[in-house]
Protein backbone atom coordinates (compact mmCIF):
# COMPACT_ATOMS: atom_id res chain seq x y z
CA UNK A 1 0.00 0.00 0.00
CA UNK A 2 2.53 2.62 0.79
CA UNK A 3 4.15 1.53 -2.73
CA UNK A 4 1.03 1.93 -4.50
CA UNK A 5 0.37 5.56 -2.27
CA UNK A 6 4.07 6.83 -3.89
CA UNK A 7 3.96 5.73 -7.14
CA UNK A 8 0.21 7.89 -7.53
CA UNK A 9 1.75 10.47 -6.27
CA UNK A 10 4.48 10.70 -8.26
CA UNK A 11 1.85 10.30 -11.71
CA UNK A 12 1.69 13.72 -13.32
CA UNK A 13 -1.07 15.05 -13.06
CA UNK A 14 -3.95 13.92 -15.32
CA UNK A 15 -4.54 17.24 -17.71
CA UNK A 16 -0.20 17.82 -17.66
CA UNK A 17 1.08 18.36 -21.41
CA UNK A 18 4.83 17.90 -20.52
CA UNK A 19 4.94 18.40 -24.10
CA UNK A 20 3.57 22.37 -23.74
CA UNK A 21 6.45 23.39 -21.01
CA UNK A 22 10.02 24.12 -21.12
CA UNK A 23 12.73 26.04 -20.29
CA UNK A 24 12.21 26.42 -16.63
CA UNK A 25 15.31 24.19 -15.50
CA UNK A 26 17.31 26.95 -16.54
CA UNK A 27 15.87 29.40 -13.51
CA UNK A 28 16.77 26.89 -10.94
CA UNK A 29 19.04 27.54 -8.45
CA UNK A 30 20.36 25.43 -5.01
CA UNK A 31 19.65 25.46 -2.05
CA UNK A 32 22.81 25.00 0.87
CA UNK A 33 21.02 21.82 1.14
CA UNK A 34 21.46 20.80 -2.43
CA UNK A 35 18.43 21.24 -3.03
CA UNK A 36 16.41 22.59 -6.06
CA UNK A 37 14.75 25.79 -5.85
CA UNK A 38 12.34 27.30 -8.78
CA UNK A 39 11.16 31.10 -8.02
CA UNK A 40 7.71 31.52 -10.33
CA UNK A 41 5.43 34.85 -10.83
CA UNK A 42 1.74 33.24 -10.85
CA UNK A 43 -0.85 34.77 -12.02
CA UNK A 44 -4.79 35.02 -10.99
CA UNK A 45 -4.29 34.27 -7.65
CA UNK A 46 -6.98 36.14 -5.84
CA UNK A 47 -7.54 34.37 -2.64
CA UNK A 48 -6.69 32.01 0.33
CA UNK A 49 -8.26 29.59 -1.84
CA UNK A 50 -6.09 30.18 -5.09
CA UNK A 51 -3.05 29.60 -2.41
CA UNK A 52 -4.09 26.29 -0.82
CA UNK A 53 -5.49 24.76 -4.43
CA UNK A 54 -1.98 25.21 -5.83
CA UNK A 55 0.14 24.34 -2.29
CA UNK A 56 -1.20 21.65 -1.79
CA UNK A 57 -1.12 19.96 -5.27
CA UNK A 58 2.21 20.72 -5.50
CA UNK A 59 2.90 19.04 -2.08
CA UNK A 60 1.23 15.95 -3.29
CA UNK A 61 4.19 14.90 -5.52
CA UNK A 62 6.61 12.79 -3.63
CA UNK A 63 9.77 14.83 -4.48
CA UNK A 64 8.44 18.28 -3.52
CA UNK A 65 9.92 19.38 -0.02
CA UNK A 66 8.15 22.64 0.09
CA UNK A 67 5.79 24.91 -2.05
CA UNK A 68 5.00 28.74 -0.68
CA UNK A 69 2.90 31.51 -2.64
CA UNK A 70 3.66 35.28 -1.23
CA UNK A 71 0.01 36.28 -1.82
CA UNK A 72 0.89 40.29 -2.36
CA UNK A 73 3.56 39.59 -4.70
CA UNK A 74 2.14 36.20 -6.16
CA UNK A 75 5.37 34.90 -5.96
CA UNK A 76 5.73 30.82 -5.42
CA UNK A 77 8.65 28.66 -4.61
CA UNK A 78 8.82 24.74 -4.98
CA UNK A 79 11.54 23.11 -3.40
CA UNK A 80 12.17 20.09 -4.43
CA UNK A 81 14.98 17.13 -4.50
CA UNK A 82 15.87 14.98 -7.85
CA UNK A 83 16.15 15.47 -11.16
CA UNK A 84 16.19 19.81 -12.34
CA UNK A 85 13.69 18.72 -15.29
CA UNK A 86 11.13 18.33 -12.86
CA UNK A 87 11.06 22.46 -12.85
CA UNK A 88 8.43 21.75 -16.25
CA UNK A 89 6.53 19.02 -14.34
CA UNK A 90 5.74 21.69 -11.72
CA UNK A 91 5.08 24.99 -13.82
CA UNK A 92 2.38 22.70 -15.98
CA UNK A 93 0.85 21.22 -12.40
CA UNK A 94 0.11 25.25 -12.01
CA UNK A 95 -1.05 26.06 -15.33
CA UNK A 96 -3.46 23.19 -15.60
CA UNK A 97 -5.17 24.09 -12.33
CA UNK A 98 -6.07 27.34 -14.26
CA UNK A 99 -3.82 29.97 -13.39
CA UNK A 100 -0.92 31.68 -15.30
CA UNK A 101 3.32 30.91 -15.16
CA UNK A 102 6.07 33.10 -15.44
CA UNK A 103 9.93 32.90 -14.60
CA UNK A 104 10.08 35.06 -11.37
CA UNK A 105 11.79 38.59 -12.27
CA UNK A 106 11.39 41.25 -9.54
CA UNK A 107 11.68 44.19 -12.49
CA UNK A 108 8.94 42.15 -14.03
CA UNK A 109 6.95 41.86 -10.86
CA UNK A 110 6.80 44.99 -10.47
CA UNK A 111 5.97 46.17 -13.63
CA UNK A 112 3.00 43.45 -13.67
CA UNK A 113 2.02 44.51 -9.88
CA UNK A 114 1.31 48.32 -11.26
CA UNK A 115 -0.43 47.27 -14.23
CA UNK A 116 -2.81 45.52 -12.33
CA UNK A 117 -3.26 48.37 -9.34
CA UNK A 118 -4.23 50.58 -12.69
CA UNK A 119 -6.60 48.30 -13.47
CA UNK A 120 -8.08 47.71 -10.54
CA UNK A 121 -8.76 51.31 -9.73
CA UNK A 122 -9.93 52.21 -13.31
CA UNK A 123 -12.38 49.46 -12.04
CA UNK A 124 -13.24 50.48 -8.71
CA UNK A 125 -13.79 54.02 -10.37
CA UNK A 126 -16.07 53.59 -12.77
CA UNK A 127 -18.20 51.28 -10.36
CA UNK A 128 -17.70 53.86 -8.37
CA UNK A 129 -19.04 56.54 -10.65
CA UNK A 130 -22.11 54.08 -11.87
CA UNK A 131 -23.32 53.52 -8.13
CA UNK A 132 -23.54 57.46 -7.44
CA UNK A 133 -24.92 58.29 -10.10
CA UNK A 134 -27.76 55.39 -9.74
CA UNK A 135 -27.73 56.49 -6.13
CA UNK A 136 -28.96 60.03 -7.06
CA UNK A 137 -31.68 58.43 -9.78
CA UNK A 138 -32.87 56.57 -6.42
CA UNK A 139 -33.39 59.28 -4.42
CA UNK A 140 -35.86 61.00 -6.41
CA UNK A 141 -37.91 57.86 -6.42
CA UNK A 142 -37.52 56.91 -2.99
CA UNK A 143 -38.53 60.52 -2.07
CA UNK A 144 -41.78 60.71 -4.53
CA UNK A 145 -44.81 58.73 -5.09
CA UNK A 146 -46.32 57.42 -8.45
CA UNK A 147 -49.07 59.96 -8.19
CA UNK A 148 -46.33 62.36 -7.96
CA UNK A 149 -44.14 61.15 -10.27
CA UNK A 150 -46.01 59.47 -12.78
CA UNK A 151 -45.90 56.05 -13.85
CA UNK A 152 -43.95 56.74 -17.26
CA UNK A 153 -41.17 58.86 -15.60
CA UNK A 154 -40.71 56.20 -12.58
CA UNK A 155 -40.00 53.52 -15.38
CA UNK A 156 -37.87 56.36 -17.00
CA UNK A 157 -35.71 56.56 -13.86
CA UNK A 158 -35.74 52.45 -13.82
CA UNK A 159 -34.38 52.55 -17.43
CA UNK A 160 -31.41 55.13 -16.90
CA UNK A 161 -30.33 53.23 -13.78
CA UNK A 162 -30.12 49.63 -15.97
CA UNK A 163 -28.41 51.56 -18.69
CA UNK A 164 -25.65 52.67 -16.18
CA UNK A 165 -25.24 49.43 -14.37
CA UNK A 166 -25.28 47.04 -16.83
CA UNK A 167 -22.03 48.30 -18.67
CA UNK A 168 -20.70 49.58 -15.49
CA UNK A 169 -20.95 45.73 -14.30
CA UNK A 170 -19.65 44.31 -17.07
CA UNK A 171 -16.61 46.47 -16.80
CA UNK A 172 -15.78 46.48 -13.49
CA UNK A 173 -16.74 42.62 -12.88
CA UNK A 174 -13.67 41.76 -15.36
CA UNK A 175 -11.43 40.79 -12.79
CA UNK A 176 -14.15 38.40 -11.21
CA UNK A 177 -15.65 37.16 -14.24
CA UNK A 178 -11.91 36.09 -15.90
CA UNK A 179 -10.60 34.53 -13.10
CA UNK A 180 -14.18 32.44 -12.94
CA UNK A 181 -13.66 31.36 -16.79
CA UNK A 182 -10.29 30.36 -15.79
CA UNK A 183 -11.18 28.48 -13.17
CA UNK A 184 -14.31 26.54 -14.51
CA UNK A 185 -12.44 25.71 -17.88
CA UNK A 186 -9.68 24.17 -15.79
CA UNK A 187 -12.32 22.41 -14.11
CA UNK A 188 -11.62 23.86 -10.81
CA UNK A 189 -13.89 26.78 -8.98
CA UNK A 190 -12.39 29.21 -6.75
CA UNK A 191 -13.96 32.43 -4.81
CA UNK A 192 -14.66 34.36 -7.66
CA UNK A 193 -17.07 31.47 -9.46
CA UNK A 194 -19.68 32.71 -6.96
CA UNK A 195 -18.72 36.52 -6.95
CA UNK A 196 -19.32 36.15 -10.75
CA UNK A 197 -22.76 34.32 -10.59
CA UNK A 198 -24.12 36.54 -8.01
Amino acid sequence: MGQSAISEQQAPHPSLNTESVSGYESAITTTADSQNSLDLLVSGVHCAGCIQKIESRLTREADVKNARINFSTRRLNIVWTGDKIRANDFVGIVQSLGYGVDPYNPDREKETADNEERFLLLCLGVAGFATGNIMLLSVSLWTSTIETMGMDTRDFFHLVSGLIAIPAMLFSGRPFFRSAIRALSSGHTNMDVPIAVA
